[in-house]
């Protein structure tokens, strides 16, 4: 790989995680509106309040974040490793 794909993937990477940091936020607002008003958070109350997108979309995102910047650091790894 390349360093500008190396890069590039670090740049998505660090996108993503900012991606999964605002949904984290909207999820949190989202869940404590839900809770202000029924008293429970999305995904419990027994079924009957699902989870919200975005609490799907802040999980998949960090994990897509974290993928992208572990296959960045490969050919870091291994330029390390042939050193070693």
């Amino acid at each position: 790989m390349s360093q500008a794909a190396s890069r590039d993937l670090t740049f998505l990477g660090i996108g993503l995680l900012a991606s999964a940091a605002m949904s984290g936020v909207l999820a949190w607002l989202h869940m404590r509106a839900l809770s202000q008003a029924y008293g429970v958070i999305c995904g419990s109350g027994g079924g009957e309040l699902a989870h919200c997108p975005a609490c799907y979309a802040a999980v998949g995102f960090l994990a897509s974040g974290l993928l992208a910047l572990a296959v960045a650091a490969l050919p870091r790894m291994r330029r390390l490793k042939a050193a070693a």
